[in-house]
């Protein structure tokens, strides 16, 4: 499978993780600091592209999890460690992380999340719809 990056876009991310500045990457790759400029900019765009799309990849094919009708926090990371058994996935939170997500879900969003997406991962996504 090919890379959404070209060659050169990868040479100059690499350079750029390494601390190298455009200017020095210019002058190592034989170009001007504004070319570099321009394919830093755009291999940081395709990144985040395929970054977005494998996130949304994950809630797709996530496991959703009806955590609606519980009203006390500490009751969601049995159910879900309980859902997580059954499909076979390891959850990548402890208990604990699981109540912090969801107290700071319904802190940030002024309700609380009415389901869990588990994700292959994993990790857990909380949603209201």
């Amino acid at each position: 499978m090919s890379s959404l990056l070209t060659p050169r876009q990868r040479e100059i991310l690499k350079h750029r993780m390494t601390g190298k500045t455009q200017r020095e990457i210019a002058e190592i790759l034989g170009t001007s600091r504004e070319n570099i400029t321009i394919a830093e900019k755009r291999a940081r765009e395709k990144v985040k592209r395929a970054l977005e799309t494998i996130r949304e990849y994950e809630k797709i094919t996530a496991t959703p999890i009806d955590i609606s009708e519980i009203t006390d926090p500490t009751k969601i990371p049995k159910i879900i460690f309980t859902h997580a058994d059954k499909v076979g996935l390891k959850v990548a939170h402890s208990a604990t992380d699981i109540i912090e997500l969801v107290e700071a879900y319904a802190k940030t969003h002024g309700k609380t999340p009415k389901k869990a997406l588990l994700l292959e991962s994993g990790k857990i996504e909380l949603e209201s719809t």
